[in-house]
Order: structure tokens, then C-alpha cells, then sequence
């Protein structure tokens, strides 16, 4: 009997992605070749969650409070945006290879994730006191398709 592939992404223990690829179980050993349009894939879907300041994930990041926009102002910065952007820190660690990216890729196992400190925060369902939810990563119904779609391909007979 066959072990049914599963391919999961989890982002703060929410499962975002969670999807049975039974028909390729025994040709997964090695799906190292498949992770690059992985990477793409979600660095695409980033981006766009960055640049629609959230709306891309279907919710809107809340605008920032007038004190958070009279510091950004104080500090030379647009004060109200782009949202979660002021170095571009956070958003390069995500879409690019920075030194806060954090990427470990094996044969059967995929991760990508920043180490950017005040990430967890943004991306975290907990509740919170002081500022609101701004998830960097949200994914939607095609988002989904998207990251699931370069293992398909890579996995597909005749391949």
C-alpha cells in the first residue's frame, strides 16, 4: 500500500497549506528539484501582500494610528505609507536572500521564513494590546495552488 504524499505549509501553527498529493506518493524521494519554483511562488505571493498592504490576503492591514504617523514623519518617512515599511527589512527577508531570510530546503522537507524579530509579531494570531494583526504572509484559495503547483510539475509523468 502507497503512504499518501502531504504537503503542508505552516506559518505560526496556523496550517495554511494542507494538501494530499496521493496519485505521486511513491515518486517523492527527493523534491529538492521542485523547491526553486516553491521559492518563487511564495516570494511572489509576498511581494503582492506587501504592495496591496495586505489586501491581496483578503484583509487590509488597519492604517496606522496618527501617532505612528507623526513618528514616521519626525523621521523623514511617508506617514502613512507603505505600511510595514521602513528599511525594507522585513519584506527583504521574505521575497529576497537576505541575511534574515530564513531557508532550509532537504529532500522531503521545505522552510522559509525570516528572522527579522518583530515578524512573529505581525504574522501571530495571539491576541495583542497595542498594535494590530499585519500578517506579511496570507494566502489565498490560488496562492495555494500556486506553491502546491511546482511539485505537481516536477512529479508529473514523462517528466
Amino acid at each position: 500500500m502507497t503512504v499518501p504524499f502531504r504537503f503542508t505549509f505552516t506559518i505560526e501553527g496556523d496550517r495554511q497549506v494542507d494538501k494530499t498529493l496521493a496519485a505521486y506518493a511513491d515518486r517523492v524521494s527527493d523534491l529538492t528539484p521542485a523547491w526553486n519554483g516553491v521559492d518563487q511562488a511564495f516570494r511572489a505571493i509576498v511581494r503582492e501582500q506587501f504592495a496591496s498592504e495586505g489586501a491581496h490576503g483578503g484583509t487590509p492591514w488597519p492604517a496606522l494610528a496618527a501617532r505612528t504617523q507623526r513618528d514616521r514623519q519626525r523621521h523623514g518617512f511617508p506617514p502613512a505609507h507603505p505600511i510595514l515599511f521602513r528599511t525594507g527589512r522585513l519584506e527583504r527577508s521574505l521575497t529576497d536572500l537576505s541575511a534574515d531570510t530564513i531557508s532550509l530546503h532537504s529532500a522531503r522537507r521545505y522552510a522559509i521564513g525570516s528572522a527579522v524579530e518583530y515578524f512573529p509579531y505581525h504574522q501571530s494570531r495571539k491576541p495583542r494590546a497595542r498594535l494590530p494583526r499585519r500578517a506579511p504572509i496570507e494566502f489565498t484559495a490560488d496562492d495555494r495552488y500556486e506553491l502546491i503547483r511546482p511539485i505537481r510539475l516536477y512529479l508529473r509523468p514523462g517528466r
